[in-house]
């Protein structure tokens, strides 16, 4: 019998899921789209149908295996094909259907296989922020809230830092649906955590993370009812089991061996979970979290001071994460692709395209962004020097950027810096699974989770060669 958790990020149109064993094998992945049209119950349904279907091709799986090794003895019996005739031809076509193939169905339905199936132990889910909902409707991060409104309330507190103290101000002024349907505020991960377990909490990733968050002055400051909101929990205590009644929606009814409900997990924010993911939390340990923006974080024991670097608390106390921005890296490249008709092209495809045609305007871009990754790098790196933290020899790198592999080389080839990749290039699953196991004490930590489980297979090293020829361009396109 083998344990693995469920575990998922919930983005702003569709959620990525894995499931993971106990020592952090990927046994399977799955990306569900929302379907706006179920409300606030679009999240819910996807993470129930993609752990559903997840483990239903993993059952899949387990009896091709099996009936490949059956159609590999009756492939030796003399007795393991029948001849027959091709309906509606007039001449004998003869038919060679192997035996198994006949009986396939039978095989896959055995009690055996089903055993196969992982024990789902535990589930997780993080997502990002702050999009609210219950079951009145939903507010999304990025939703424009009523600039009036709100901004007439915050004046009155100026120096209050929270995400959410806005938007709840907005709801209440704006979605009386929302907030008057009797439950509480959620953040979206949250609200599905209660769904499954009928427990109210909202995840801060650490205790020095509450600004961002509220305390109980800003609530009073700005007559925001106190019940209306989940209390605040830190990462690692599960919020309850799954409900049994909705054992059948996550397939996990099938499973025989099945017989206890999986423990529910809030990971938090897809940012906080991500650091946790690519084991961003000893100082000294960086990441490169790219998308359509992106973000090069380093963990530190002291905090930085500096513009240009922005300083939040790692989700390992004490330390800090220090990050740079580059609000559109990848968002350059997205419009590249539309503007010259390329948009249906797979980025990696795309940009072997670009390699090819060093005259393209696309490969001028690919090098300019990848200079300005550079430059991040020794802004941060220089900085870190300064703090005391030596930066990691390599630089563990997640998000979509990460799973095209000649980009990758280029951005190494330019910066100079080596890259890996981990067996999941979605991190944010790696952190959630760490949180998930350390939950339910497979793990003493969520650091030591971190430090186990976590898989790096894919290596990019910078060249010189290439390097070279990457600066004599970028030098020419400066004199011009």
């Amino acid at each position: 019998m083998s344990y693995a958790v469920f575990c998922a990020d919930i983005g702003t149109s569709s959620l990525k899921a894995a499931i993971i064993s106990s020592t952090g094998d990927i046994l399977c992945t799955d990306t569900e789209n929302f379907n706006k049209k179920l409300g606030s119950n679009r999240w819910y349904t996807a993470l129930a149908s993609s752990c559903n279907l997840m483990l239903n091709n993993l059952l899949l799986k387990a009896a091709s295996e099996s009936l490949s090794k059956k159609a590999d003895s009756d492939a030796k019996g003399s007795d393991s094909t029948r001849a027959g005739v091709m309906p509606g031809r007039k001449s004998a076509q003869p038919i060679v259907t192997p035996m198994w193939e006949k009986d396939c169905i039978k095989d896959l339905f055995r009690p055996e296989i089903f055993t196969k199936l992982p024990v789902i132990k535990a589930i997780s889910i993080s997502g990002n922020g702050p999009s609210l909902a219950n079951s009145g409707g939903s507010f999304l991060w990025n939703e424009p809230f009523d600039p009036g409104e709100v901004a007439a309330e915050l004046a009155s507190s100026p120096d209050q830092h929270s995400i959410y103290v806005p938007r709840l101000i907005h709801i209440k002024h704006r979605m009386p649906e929302m907030w008057d349907c009797g439950e509480k505020i959620f953040s979206v991960p949250e609200y599905t955590v209660f769904q499954m377990t009928g427990t109210s909490l909202t995840m801060l990733p650490e205790e020095r993370f509450q600004m961002a968050y509220w305390k109980q002055q800003d609530l009073l400051n700005f007559g925001l009812p106190e019940e209306k909101l989940p209390r605040l929990r830190i990462p690692g205590k599960s919020a309850g089991t799954l409900k049994k009644e909705l054992a059948a929606d996550f397939g996990l009814a099938m499973n025989p061996l099945q017989t206890n409900m999986p423990e529910v997990f809030c990971g938090g924010p897809d940012f906080t979970i991500a650091l946790i993911g690519t084991g961003t939390i000893s100082p000294g340990c960086v990441c490169d979290r790219a998308g359509t923006s992106e973000g090069i974080n380093i963990c530190t024991a002291r905090p930085f001071s500096v513009k240009g670097i922005r300083t939040l608390p790692s989700p390992q106390a004490p330390y800090w994460n220090e990050s740079v921005l580059l609000p559109d890296s990848g968002a350059r490249f997205n419009t590249w692709k539309k503007l010259n008709l390329f948009d249906e092209l797979p980025d990696e495809e795309c940009t072997e395209y670009i390699l090819k045609h060093p005259e393209s305007d696309g490969y001028a871009l690919l090098l300019r962004i990848a200079a300005e990754v550079k430059n991040g790098y020794k802004f941060l790196y220089a900085n870190a020097a300064k703090n005391g933290t030596k930066p990691a020899a390599e630089v563990a790198s997640t998000g979509g950027q990460a799973k095209n592999r000649l980009w990758m080389q280029m951005k190494a080839d330019v910066t100079g810096i080596s890259f890996k990749v981990p067996e999941c290039p979605d991190a944010e699953l790696l952190g959630n699974a760490c949180v998930a196991l350390a939950g339910i004490k497979e793990y003493s930590s969520i650091k030591y989770a971190a430090s186990a489980i976590i898989k790096y297979r894919t290596f990019y090293r910078p060249d010189a060669v290439r390097n070279r020829k990457y600066m004599e361009f970028l030098s020419k396109a400066r004199t011009l």
